[in-house]
């Protein structure tokens, strides 16, 4: 069995800004219109410029042959960089966010990380229909 990083992914590196605080409520969760294969998937959000910072990541399934409507509440995403926990990072805000990428892992930052026990390596597809705040 092969080692290596265990993921592929897709980036969109520039999201627009959202506006400052005006006193509007502050969004917080993303929301994903998906349909996957079966596998489980990470919806990561930068909140630097460039690829060598931490990114905020969210796990999520998204169960073969079906649409389904993914929340992911901004709370429960975890900091992480290169694969470890950034423990003390600050919660995620929206308006913080500058990028972010769809990614198949084998590997979960949830409950401290380590190697998925659904992971399946070989073809994937995730189809995403809408993403918003």
């Amino acid at each position: 069995e092969a080692g290596g990083g265990g993921f592929a992914s897709i980036a969109l590196p520039e999201l627009p800004a959202l506006p400052a605080e005006d006193g509007s409520a502050e969004p917080d969760a993303l929301v994903l219109m998906c349909a996957g294969d079966g596998n489980a998937y990470k919806l990561s959000v930068r909140t630097q410029r460039g690829f060598g910072a931490p990114s905020y990541q969210h796990d999520f399934e998204a169960p073969a042959g079906e649409e389904v409507q993914v929340v992911l509440p901004l709370a429960a995403f975890t900091c992480s960089f290169r694969g470890r926990l950034v423990p003390d990072a600050p919660p995620l805000r929206a308006r913080d966010a500058v990028g972010l990428s769809l990614m198949c892992s084998k590997f979960s930052d949830a409950h401290g990380g380590g190697e998925r026990v659904s992971f399946r390596p070989g073809a994937f597809q995730l189809r995403a229909m809408t993403l918003a705040w």
